[in-house]
């Protein structure tokens, strides 16, 4: 079951019930672990320096439920070919305000449906709709 972290969810909350401004991320990166985060914890994302990078992402609009949810990507997104070591066994997804670990905080985090390992050589990629975040 996908999530929302504590950071994430008090962001939310401040954003809907607060009477100061808000202002939303400008943009949303898609991230991927080897040790899924929680809403507490931030799990373990794949060493940058073996040609991955996060990938600017939207998601569609929320449908109703139960659970409330968000499909995304709204386009095929594709990460780089892994180069000088394995990028271990891919098994969960988030999505952080920030393209780095120096400027971003971890919103939202789910499992894959199919972990899977990318050794060099190896490259994944993500149709259409095919994560899934929810709440409630």
């Amino acid at each position: 079951m996908s999530g929302v972290t504590n950071y994430g969810a008090l962001q939310l909350l401040n954003a809907s019930l607060s009477n100061g401004n808000y202002s939303f991320p400008s943009a949303m990166y898609l991230a991927l672990y080897t040790v899924s985060p929680t809403a507490s914890a931030p799990g373990t994302e794949v060493v940058s320096g073996v040609n991955y990078a996060r990938i600017q992402t939207v998601f569609n609009f929320a449908v109703t439920g139960p659970p409330v949810h968000c499909l995304g990507p709204n386009a095929i997104t594709t990460f780089g070919v892994a180069t000088g070591s394995t990028w271990g066994s891919l098994i969960a997804f988030g999505l952080l305000d920030g393209p780095s670990n120096t400027t971003s905080n971890l919103w939202y985090f789910g499992p894959l449906s199919v972990p899977r390992t990318i050794n060099v050589g190896d490259q994944i990629s993500f149709p259409i709709n095919s994560l899934t975040v929810s709440l409630g």
